[in-house]
């Protein structure tokens, strides 16, 4: 044990007034032992520690006091050496004993015999280390000290419940052991920067338990000052790193839907500053997701849509509900209506603190469906061409009808009595179908009208339709026509087939092919167009005159309806009315084709001969 520095001498007699005043000052407990054991002397500090007053003490055996002192003449106890003793009962002022945990030094005193014991009470110490311990092993963390060579010193139990690996495998080889291999580069730097005097702030690496899963540790450690030591606390993140890289995934995953969608979306902030916008906002206004961050719509776009777009916004965050608006931005075409679906987004407060929108470019849309209502309109008046009523003919009952495959139509008939007391049964087909076909059509229908009024005969006037449908058609445009001339009171019939047949069903079964007599009209300026003989009609004939969208009508499997079926149809409904045969012909080919798109115009005249 150390002397005092403040004694420069030890005393000639344990009187001397120094060194009773030391003795007494001192804060550590001091025992005076004397040559035959007992206690000559203790101080206030040593009386506290055994709970008794400084003469309850003297005279009493040491041994009695502290058993582990009794023979510490006899033990090879060093002198000055210092002995920590923790199994001492030290009996109190209630005579009941209780174990102290003490700091026991002993110094001979000069030639009598006598010896200084100095006592110091540990036990706010080892409370302090219990505590220590108790805190160290009951962490919910993983708690350790390790030295700065890279090897665990101390670990606490959750490393071998996390890992698998007992204490002793854990501290008895470097701890890189246990580190995922392509994290020990960056666990070795951190190292370093330990050694450096810097700290280890939540540092993220792997390590592998004993069964070879993986777990990612994330680290916040500090070395000790001089001592090549550091501390560190670690946390399991795997879960919370398994969530994060989830949610990187879905962030991806989602940023992808937003810049691959047609819509234009959007986030701006309570200012109006733009704080997100996708790729296709970006592609449509010229403008890079990076430097539309903090603009607003007066920096992009002119200042009168700019103006709406503002007040807009200000109405979702005033009414903080969702608001559905028609806003006009600008193209290089030109101007685009937009539908816009506008809502807030609000905080954890529950204030909205941004203005989020989905636009979508509805200009075609619109632009569809005000075509598509010209279309209906042009229908109607396209429908409004054809017959509107049966032809009332003595001797004979005649009906037609059209099926469109689109809203217009390029097929066309029509009965128009001449000045001579004939009437011309017109059915014709223009190429294709659709709005051209149809226009062309109306004009075909137009022209033919005006020259059957005339009195030239019918090949002069086909000869003329032509050559106007030839200066007025494009050259990939043509019209198949089929031109009965039918003299009621003659019961005969005379006809034009410019690329277009008919069938006569005769009474006797005879099925006659009405052959066409020249070709197509609006090819070519040049072309004439033969009539026929004559024709005698008897009671029960029947004439068929139709467009090819019946017989080429394909089924699912894309067969055919074909001229057989057409025929067998017509000789099973031909005592019918006309119109009645004419709509079974119809229903029948629509059975055929099933959910098979119709391809193509279909246009039937029936004329039975009473």
């Amino acid at each position: 044990m150390e002397r005092l520095a403040s004694l420069e001498r030890w005393p000639d007699s344990l009187s001397d007034p120094v060194w009773q005043s030391w003795f007494d000052a001192t804060p550590t407990g001091l025992l005076l032992i004397a040559a035959d054991g007992r206690i000559a002397a203790a101080n206030a500090m040593a009386a506290a520690i055994f709970g008794a007053d400084c003469d309850a003490l003297r005279q009493r055996p040491l041994g009695e006091l502290i058993p582990e002192m009794s023979s510490f003449r006899e033990q090879r106890w060093p002198v000055g050496d210092a002995r920590l003793l923790t199994r001492s009962e030290v009996a109190g002022r209630d005579g009941r004993g209780r174990p102290i945990p003490l700091a026991i030094g002993w110094q001979p005193l000069g030639e009598g015999g006598e010896v200084l014991c100095s006592v110091l009470d540990m036990t706010p110490f080892k409370q302090a280390e219990q505590e220590f311990a108790r805190f160290f092993d009951l962490s919910l963390d993983l708690m350790c000290i390790a030295d700065l060579e890279g090897r665990f010193r101390r670990v606490n139990p959750n490393f071998s419940r996390l890992l698998g690996y007992n204490e002793e495998q854990l501290t008895s080889q470097p701890f890189l052991t246990f580190v995922h291999p392509e994290d020990r580069q960056q666990t070795m730097r951190e190292m370093e920067r330990l050694s450096a005097g810097g700290d280890v702030v939540q540092f993220r690496n792997r390590y592998r338990d004993a069964r070879g899963n993986d777990h990612w540790l994330e680290w916040n450690a500090r070395a000790v000052p001089g001592e090549d030591l550091c501390f560190a606390v670690a946390r399991d993140v795997t879960d919370r790193i398994v969530i994060e890289q989830q949610l990187a995934a879905q962030e991806v995953r989602e940023r992808a839907i937003l810049d691959n969608t047609g819509a234009v979306i959007y986030v701006k902030d309570l200012q109006g500053r733009y704080q997100f916008i996708n790729r296709e906002f970006s592609r449509l206004f010229n403008i890079s997701v990076a430097d539309a961050q903090g603009r607003s719509d007066f920096d992009i776009f002119p200042p009168a849509m700019a103006h709406v777009f503002e007040q807009n916004d200000r109405a979702v965050l005033d009414s903080r509900s969702t608001l559905k608006v028609e806003e006009i931005a600008p193209h290089p075409d030109g101007p685009h209506v937009y539908l816009s679906v506008k809502f807030p987004l609000f905080d954890a407060a529950g204030e909205p603190h941004a203005v989020a929108g989905i636009s979508t470019d509805v200009t075609d849309r619109i632009w569809l469906k005000r075509t598509a209502d010209e279309l209906r309109s042009a229908k109607e008046v396209q429908r409004r061409l054809y017959p509107r009523e049966t032809l009332e003919l003595p001797g004979f009952d005649i009906a037609g009808s059209v099926s469109a495959a689109s809203q217009l139509c390029g097929d066309y008939y029509d009965y128009v009595a001449r000045p001579d007391g004939t009437v011309t049964i017109c059915v014709g087909d223009v190429s294709g179908h659709g709005l051209g076909p149809a226009l062309e059509m109306v004009e075909t229908r137009a022209l033919l009208r005006m020259l059957l009024k005339t009195t030239q005969p019918l090949p002069a006037v086909v000869g003329t339709l032509n050559q106007l449908l030839c200066a007025d058609t494009p050259e990939s445009s043509f019209l198949t026509l089929f031109l009965a001339e039918l003299d009621p009171v003659r019961r005969q019939l005379h006809y034009i087939g410019a690329g277009h047949d008919a069938w006569l069903f005769r009474t006797d079964g005879r099925v006659q092919r009405l052959e066409s007599t020249g070709m197509v009209v609006a090819l070519f300026e040049s072309a004439t167009f033969p009539l026929s003989e004559s024709l005698v009609l008897d009671g029960g004939d029947l004439i068929l005159i139709c467009t090819d969208g019946l017989h080429e009508a394909m089924s699912p499997d894309r067969e055919l309806f074909g001229l057989e079926r057409l025929c067998e149809a017509v000789q099973r409904h031909r005592q019918e009315p006309a119109a009645i045969l004419i709509g079974e012909l119809f229903a029948e080919v629509r059975r055929f084709t099933g959910q098979a798109p119709v391809r193509d115009d279909m246009t039937a005249v029936a004329v039975r001969v009473r």
